[in-house]
């Protein structure tokens, strides 16, 4: 006797056929009310059209390839901010980064799987301050491989904290598209408490640093279909007018061409707590609060991805005691570290780790959006 077996339908089909149904709603009703006018149809019909693109792309993902989404300005503000759940999206001609929560900051796979923001001062070779062209080794799949060419100063540790706060300030707002667009105004106070600095009587010297570096440095982010990015520069700063006496004020812009890294599987929200960590801890906190899902890698390889280049014993004892530091309580659980597995490949003599986050479990972290108290659940699997 043949066992009956039901099939279950998968999410994204149980989600395209809701879609298709609003999408309907919507198509009957226009013709129920013969006294619109044709500017409420057209409003309509626009909303059901967008309705039925994202059924299609929920019922077969890879109908959406490009990194930052095209929507148009009628589009509903539901499946925007859908849509900004998993990547960047251009809303007519404004350019959104992927929804986020505060106290969080969103940063590409490329800026914390390699020693972009390494996890010393200044990497091997590199004087501070001195201009440079330097190719960045970044991890990522042999079929999509990423390459990152910084010229400029490079940067550092401290660094990834100040960038990843300067990007909260575009959480609800499009980035900029030209040198025309609106700045962002702030102060170097209220960028140190979104990067969560101490205050300090070098604080502000510092942060200016840090904005300085930024300021100072082009990347060229190359991807495995043979498009390249250009971002040049990081951080855009503009000098005070002359009417401007308070010297604690700063401006600033961060342009669309970013959103670029912002597609489907190449980006992730972090907290502010792990990305504020400094030293080999807060490289590998920020490279592991990236992964959802626990991978075997070469000790060496995570020597070179991050900036150090030391040789292998002094590393794996750096390595060592930076793992000992992730594993306190007081680690973010994004990156508190809850078990380590160590060994050898015997034929060459490899040294292995894999390492566990308390969030590694196959799934994606939620996360609290405080302005409306909703739980989102991400969809991103980033391996």
């Amino acid at each position: 006797m043949t066992k009956q077996t039901s099939r279950v339908p998968h999410k994204g089909a149980e989600k395209s056929r809701e879609l298709l149904k609003g999408a309907s709603a919507i198509r009957r009703a226009v013709k129920k009310a013969p006294d619109l006018t044709e500017y409420e149809r057209y409003l309509l019909s626009q909303a059901a059209n967008n309705l039925e693109k994202e059924a299609a792309y929920a019922d077969s993902p890879a109908t959406r390839a490009e990194p930052v989404l095209q929507l148009d300005i009628y589009t509903h503000e539901d499946v925007v901010r859908d849509a900004r759940k998993l990547q960047a999206v251009r809303l007519g001609d404004e350019t959104y980064l992927p929804i986020f929560s505060e106290g969080q900051s969103v940063l590409p796979h490329c800026f914390v799987r390699s020693g972009l923001f390494p996890a010393g001062e200044s990497p091997k070779g590199i004087t501070n301050g001195e201009p440079s062209v330097l190719k960045i080794e970044v991890m990522s799949d042999e079929k999509n491989r990423t390459t990152v060419t910084l010229e400029g100063e490079h940067l550092q540790s401290y660094d990834r904290r100040i960038f990843a706060a300067c990007l909260t300030f575009y959480r609800d707002i499009p980035l900029a598209r030209s040198g025309e667009s609106e700045c962002v105004k702030s102060s170097y106070n209220k960028i140190g408490s979104r990067a969560l600095v101490t205050r300090g009587s070098s604080t502000h010297l510092a942060i200016q640093a840090s904005l300085q570096r930024l300021a100072n440095t082009k990347l060229t982010v190359g991807l495995g279909n043979g498009k390249r990015i250009s971002i040049d520069p990081l951080i855009e700063l503009i000098p005070e007018e002359a009417s401007e006496s308070n010297r604690s004020k700063i401006r600033f812009r961060i342009h669309e061409s970013i959103a670029q890294l912002y597609g489907r599987d190449s980006w992730w929200r972090h907290p502010m707590q792990v990305l504020a960590m400094q030293g080999l801890a807060g490289w590998l906190g920020s490279f592991y609060s990236s992964h959802s899902k626990p991978k075997g890698l070469p000790v060496e390889t995570l020597n070179r991805l991050s900036g150090l280049s030391y040789s292998e014993k002094v590393f794996r004892q750096l390595l060592d005691a930076a793992l000992v530091k992730l594993k306190s309580t007081k680690t973010h659980s994004q990156a508190l570290v809850t078990d380590i597995e160590s060994w050898v490949i015997k034929n060459n003599n490899t040294q292995m780790i894999r390492v566990k986050t308390a969030k590694m479990d196959g799934s994606n972290p939620e996360f609290d959006d405080v302005s409306t108290n909703e739980r989102l659940e991400s969809s991103q699997n980033a391996g």
